[in-house]
């Protein structure tokens, strides 16, 4: 994820974890805007900017089930991306469906996990 060269404005980067991403995150200063970012983990992936518990792991393991196929799971418990910032809801349950209470990223940890499948969908032809 990049943010480069916004104006004004206020973004806020948290929980996130990036793996094998050569460039690293990158974050611009842009012109008036006001930049939070904490809580991160940057694994395999450049050093993440300075802030409130990001962490920088240079060795670390892929961090996820299968992401070529879509799974981003999390492959295990690990403390490279435990000491997340706790959010209200929504944003404190994952598309599982679990509370995330430590864990960074998109998905609390829980073992063996399956995708939910969406209910209630519709669709109309036009």
């Amino acid at each position: 994820m990049g943010i480069a060269n916004a104006n004004a404005g206020t973004y806020v980067v948290r929980n996130n974890i990036w793996y094998g991403n050569t460039r690293g995150p990158s974050f611009g200063t842009g012109s008036g805007g006001v930049y939070t970012q904490d809580h991160n983990s940057c694994l395999n992936s450049g050093n993440c900017p300075t802030g409130t518990g990001n962490l920088t792991d240079t060795a670390a393991q892929n961090p996820f089930v299968n992401w070529p196929s879509g799974n981003f799971n999390l492959a295990a418990e690990n403390s490279d991306w435990v000491n997340r910032l706790a959010l209200s809801d929504p944003y404190a349950i994952d598309v599982n469906g679990t509370v995330r209470s430590i864990d960074r990223g998109a998905y609390q940890y829980q073992g063996a996990v399956s995708l939910i499948a969406p209910t209630n969908l519709a669709a109309v032809a036009r």
